[in-house]
């Protein structure tokens, strides 16, 4: 596990531990599940969801080398 999973994996396993549902659907369902909430937390607080989902995308696409040509063509972009 790199050192970027295993924070992740905790948190969303203590995530999993509050709701009392751990895995009780698939991890993608966790994933998914722990997202949304997320975006319900950011709103909120008074941030634009969509404006954090672009910015993670980025942080995600830079981090990993993953479509760095194509950092403005996110599906979160007002372009497209």
């Amino acid at each position: 596990m790199t050192p970027k999973i295993q924070p992740a994996r905790q948190a969303l396993d203590h995530y999993c531990r509050t709701r009392g549902e751990f895995f009780f659907g698939t991890l993608e369902t966790e994933i998914v599940d722990l997202l949304a909430d997320l975006l319900h937390l950011a709103q909120d607080e008074g941030y634009d969801s969509i404006n954090l989902l672009r910015l993670a995308q980025m942080h995600y696409q830079i981090e990993t080398g993953e479509g760095t040509d194509t950092l403005c063509q996110t599906p979160f972009s007002e372009e497209n």
